[in-house]
Order: structure tokens, then C-alpha cells, then sequence
């Protein structure tokens, strides 16, 4: 068995020192283009790769891989070193990696930092096993998964391609298929009218692909002024309906507040269309435009930002449809909708869904890597989340969480236990095997 080449303590710190490190995007430097923090995480994972023995290259500061073995044709594992805010009220520190409970406990703990340290041990268990391989085996360092994916754009560029790849950034067992992604923007432009309650300021999110857990807006009336909160809980922007939308929490509030009645046309309008097609509707049932395909999942809407001024108020929408659906139909009525309220309704983005049928090669095999790994015989199932599987061919999802374990991806108190990593580090070795051809894991 691999595992008993894989140094679970030694894995754990490692994991420790990357969470360590706040990678979210930032404001772009020279040679880092995701920010400062963003390119130490990558540096951090291409030194220890380089330490255990590995290959490495880092592009132009967009990604980097750890590769072994040789052949013509290589395989890979992708996933991402960039992480989603940490938001408030975690019970231990973010970024120390603190493991309490058998639970480590840290932004990036499941996604996707856990995963890739999962995968480096994985590789340098095979290297130390001396297992001889047909193709080579590359880990790829993605950094901007969670704002665009743009990395992966800059990869293609220039790098190869490999023959058959997974990004454990998902579920077990095999992930077939992935919703299509829309995000939208929707603005309203605002008058002024000294008479009136209008918007001086409003924020709320960190990112469209969560569930906001705060929001904030300013009223003001002459030398008066009301400042409005909303609270919630994040969660997963392809899960809306298990966090609690800060947004919606403030629009609430503001339409049942008593100076409502005297707020600005325009302002009222804009709430008024809120409650009607937003508030409390994170499957697109307020736009009428609900979808559900019984193999491929049901529609979803998250509510992620909000900004607005004296000026305009505006919202970014993270919605995903199944990847069956023809998205036009529903994006019309959403713009019918919004002109009918003065609000413009534009596409932002638009990435196609994924398919992959459940008897190709690819989903076979790690099907029965699963299979072998756990001793359970599941369906490969289909997610609303979004991974780098869209971002390269001949790619799908493939772990890091298992059936029945809780999910607190871009939540606070994420988490990975000991033992899940353990077995996602297992898993991985089997699956690296598996597909580079080896007959062996």
C-alpha cells in the first residue's frame, strides 16, 4: 500500500505552513500577477516540490507543475493555491492550521490546499515505492480558480497538454458532469432628490461565488443619516440554499424600515424589484425560470455582491444552470424582467457546462479507484460547483470530500480531518498509478 510510504505528520505540517500563507487575489506586481500572497503560495508549493526530488516550472507567476517519471504522454492533477476571503466568527484562526478534534482547521484546508499537499505526498510516495511508470505524472499549482480561472488560459499558451487529468476540488466519487456557470450583473442608475432617503453607500460579498455573510448600506437625508446591516451565513455560491444571504437580510430590512415610505423613487423601485425576484429565491424561481434535469441537477441563484452609491446600485449574480440547458431562454426573461424595473441586466460570464459520459475511460477508472480505494460501488454524480475540469480537456472532478462528510467549503470553520486526508492522499497515489499506466497503486 502507498500510504505507508506517505509521512501523515510531516503532510500535516506541510499543509499547516501553506494555510499559513492568505492567498487570496490581490492587486497584481510584477512577475505575480494574482497579488503578492497569491505567488508566495505557489513559490511555497514549487520549493517543497523541488525539496522532495520533483521537476518544476513556474509560468510567468499564472501556474506551476511538479512532474516525475518518463514517457511520451503525461497525466495530471490540477487544482488551485488561491483561496475565497475567511469572512468572520471562525472558532480557531483562519490561517494556523490549527488541528483540534482530529479536525485541521484553515482557510483552503479542503480547497484546495489540502488536496494538492495530498497530491505531492501521493507523488513522492510513488517515487519512493519505485514504481515504474508508462506516462509522466504532473501536478499542476493552478492560482486564479476562484476568479476566472485565468491561469489556465496562460497555460494553455504554451504548455502540454495532458492525455487524461483530474482536479480533486470537488466530491467522490466521479464527478460526469459540472452546471454551466452565468454570472450577471444587474444595475439600476439613481436619482438624487434632497426631499428623500437616498443611497449614499452600499456593499456587501467578497466574492459572487459565495453566500454573502454581511452587508452593509448608508442612507442619507440632508445632514441626516441611516446606516442599515444585514447578516448571514456563507456557504458555497453552487449551494446557496444552505447559507443564509446577507443581502436578502438588509433588503428586508430596508423595505420594512420606517423611513422606506421616504426613500427615493428610484431607490424603492430597486428594493421593490429585490423582494419580488431575489429575496429568498436561490433556484431562480422569483424570475419564473426554475429548471431541473433529473440526471444533471437544478438551477441555482446566489445573490453575491452588492455596490452601490449616489449614483447606481448594483448586483453580481452567480447563477448555474444544468448542462443540458440551453441558458438563453431563462437569461431573456431575466432582462424582460429587469427593464421592465429600469435595471440592465448584463452577462458577464458565461462558461459552458461540462458532460462527460459515465462510460468513458477517464470516469471508468477513477470509478473503480474509487471503488477499490473504499469498498463502496457508487454512481458518478453531477455537481453545480465549477472546477478547472471546464479549463482543460479530457479533465474531471474527482474528490477531495467523501459521501456523508460535512462540507464547509468557503465557509467558516472549513475543515479537513486527518483521516480525510490521509485517504485523499491514498486515493490520489492509486489514481496517479492508474492512469499513468502503471497496473500498480
Amino acid at each position: 500500500m502507498l500510504e505507508e510510504y506517505i509521512d501523515q505528520q510531516k503532510m500535516i505540517e506541510k499543509l499547516q505552513a501553506c494555510i499559513a500563507i492568505r492567498s487570496v487575489k490581490s492587486k497584481a506586481e510584477p512577475g505575480m500577477p494574482y497579488g503578492r500572497e497569491v505567488y508566495r503560495a505557489l513559490e511555497y508549493m514549487l520549493n517543497l516540490a523541488a525539496e522532495m526530488g520533483f521537476r518544476i516550472a513556474n509560468i510567468d507567476g499564472h501556474v506551476g507543475y511538479a512532474e516525475y517519471g518518463e514517457g511520451d504522454e503525461m497525466i495530471a492533477v490540477l487544482g488551485h493555491l488561491d483561496i475565497v476571503p475567511e469572512g468572520d466568527g471562525w472558532t480557531y484562526p483562519p490561517f494556523e492550521g490549527r488541528v483540534a478534534d482530529g479536525k485541521i482547521f484553515g482557510r483552503g484546508t479542503t480547497d484546495d490546499k489540502g488536496p494538492l499537499i495530498a497530491s505531492l505526498f501521493a507523488l513522492k510516495a510513488i517515487k519512493d515505492a519505485g514504481i515504474k511508470l508508462k506516462r509522466r505524472i504532473r501536478i499542476i499549482f493552478g492560482t486564479d480558480e476562484e476568479s476566472g480561472s485565468h491561469d489556465m488560459i496562460r497555460y494553455k499558451e504554451t504548455e502540454e497538454l495532458p492525455v487524461m487529468a483530474f482536479t480533486p476540488d470537488a466530491d467522490y466519487p466521479v464527478i460526469f458532469s459540472e452546471k454551466r456557470l452565468v454570472n450577471l450583473k444587474l444595475t439600476r442608475n439613481l436619482q438624487a432628490d434632497s426631499t428623500k432617503w437616498t443611497l449614499a453607500m452600499a456593499k456587501g460579498g467578497n466574492v459572487v461565488n459565495q453566500v454573502p455573510d454581511s452587508a452593509q448600506l448608508l442612507l442619507q437625508r440632508g445632514e441626516e443619516q441611516i446606516h442599515l446591516q444585514g447578516k448571514g451565513m456563507a456557504a458555497h455560491g453552487s449551494a446557496p440554499e444552505i447559507g443564509e444571504n446577507a443581502i436578502d437580510d438588509l433588503m428586508k430590512k430596508l423595505t420594512q424600515h420606517c423611513c422606506f415610505a421616504e426613500c427615493s423613487e428610484t431607490l424603492k423601485a430597486f428594493a421593490a424589484f429585490y423582494m419580488e425576484h431575489l429575496y429568498d429565491s436561490s433556484d431562480g424561481s422569483g424570475f419564473d425560470i426554475y429548471c431541473n434535469d433529473r440526471e444533471l441537477g437544478s438551477s441555482t441563484f446566489n445573490t453575491g455582491l452588492l455596490h452601490g452609491d449616489e449614483e447606481k446600485i448594483q448586483l453580481t449574480l452567480d447563477c448555474r444552470f444544468p448542462a443540458s440547458l440551453d441558458e438563453e431562454v431563462p437569461l431573456q426573461k431575466m432582462k424582460e424582467a429587469g427593464a421592465k424595473a429600469s435595471i440592465l441586466v448584463e452577462v458577464v460570464k458565461n462558461k459552458p457546462g461540462l458532460y462527460m459520459p459515465k462510460d468513458h475511460p477517464l470516469v471508468e477508472t477513477l470509478q473503480e479507484v474509487y471503488e477499490v480505494e473504499t469498498g463502496e460501488r457508487c454512481e458518478p454524480i453531477a455537481i453545480g460547483g465549477g472546477t478547472y475540469a471546464k479549463a482543460l480537456p479530457n479533465t474531471v472532478a474527482f474528490g477531495p470530500i467523501f459521501p456523508g462528510c460535512q462540507n464547509r467549503i468557503h465557509e467558516t470553520d472549513e475543515f479537513i480531518t486527518v483521516d480525510e486526508l490521509m485517504m485523499d492522499a491514498g486515493m490520489i497515489a492509486r489514481a496517479m498509478c492508474q492512469l499513468a499506466g502503471s497496473g500498480s497503486g
